[in-house]
């Protein structure tokens, strides 16, 4: 195993690559076509109601300035003082932006405050430790339920799935459970995505998924692991919902060849995929990021073993081929990164 623990910098590019991107989602994965009324006029200056005539319960999002992924990014690096931060999750509530980040040399979960821009210098606060957490963090996702935020972490060591319940998200002390379930062994990653859990393993080569359909606060139902001999090592994952074939398609890196293998799971998150390699990477790839923006899919894998981030374009669905957009070490100035969030 890599010595991780030489980690100390978390950087962030152009504002953690943050962007708008315009989306509709609803948890059931479907993919409605959308239906707006508005004016077909308007004065400068004049307030312009947009009014949703589709389905009540799509979300949305706005981006004017679509097609961001293709352009070549910069790298604005900074550090803060946490003990080899492992990974970053970005949240935006009401107009205030914040990143939790897990850390390899503490048991504790940080929460970074960057107030109304990511281009702020965030403040650094440690949430309160728990007797439950006695090893390293090395990963974190959260989400909103009803009124309350939901975070689960894991790491290697620690070999359970904690889940923390926060009334907000300035919360300090959160409600921490240890949730108890089984399978877990050398965790890495998680990801959560439509009331599953889905949790990297790399001592046991798996890819574990607990389903939450009966809440984030209840136990979960444990699906059969993701178990294939594309898996090797796996150090990170991500799933979507691709609209064009009506499949939910999966992607994990692979630390121990260097390799980024696709999932296709038909319509059901809880089914056994179809799994094939999808990219070569450089060495030691940890963790990975799946966005859309405009037409297209964009992945993001962070090499530890190459100080690089790769960055690969599917154009319009995830069935597609990929193409390869860049593979850059920034100059030379990221050092082992751990994981990429945009």
């Amino acid at each position: 195993m890599p010595n991780f623990e030489s980690n100390k910098y978390m950087f962030r590019k152009n504002i953690f690559i943050f962007l708008l991107t315009f989306c509709f989602s609803n948890i059931y994965g479907q993919c409605p076509l959308p239906s707006y009324a508005l004016k077909d006029s308007a004065c400068l200056n004049e307030t312009v109601n947009i009014v949703n005539s589709g389905n009540p319960q799509l979300t949305y999002e706005w981006d004017f300035c679509p097609g961001d992924l293709n352009l070549t990014p910069f790298l604005n690096a900074s550090s803060i003082s946490i003990s080899s931060p492992s990974q970053i999750k970005i949240i935006k509530d009401n107009e205030n932006y914040y990143g939790f980040v897990t850390s390899l040399g503490n048991t504790n979960l940080f929460r970074l405050d960057f107030g109304n821009s990511l281009a702020n210098a965030p403040t650094v606060t440690a949430l309160t430790s728990s007797p439950l957490i006695t090893a390293g963090l090395y990963s974190v996702d959260i989400k909103k339920e009803g009124n309350k935020w939901y975070a689960f972490v894991v790491g290697y060591a620690l070999n359970k799935l904690i889940r923390l319940e926060f009334d907000s998200l300035n919360q300090l002390a959160p409600d921490i459970t240890d949730v108890g379930v089984p399978g877990l062994s050398g965790s890495y990653k998680l990801h959560m995505y439509q009331h599953h859990v889905i949790v990297c393993n790399i001592d046991n080569n798996t890819i574990q998924r607990y389903n939450f359909d009966n809440g984030y606060a209840n136990a979960p139902i444990q699906v059969l692991p993701v178990i294939n001999t594309m898996i090797n090592t796996p150090s990170g994952f991500e799933v979507a919902y691709d609209c064009p074939t009506n499949k939910y398609i999966g992607f994990s890196t692979n630390l121990g060849n260097a390799t980024v293998t696709k999932f296709d799971f038909g319509s059901s998150l809880d089914s056994t995929p179809i799994a094939s390699t999808f990219i070569n990477t450089s060495t030691q790839p940890i963790g990975l990021d799946l966005v859309y923006d405009k037409d297209s899919w964009f992945l993001y894998v962070s090499q530890f073993g190459a100080n690089s981030i790769k960055s690969v374009k599917i154009p319009s669905s995830l069935d597609n081929a990929p193409i390869i957009l860049l593979d850059t070490t920034f100059g030379g100035t990221i050092s082992s990164p751990f994981g990429v969030e945009l």
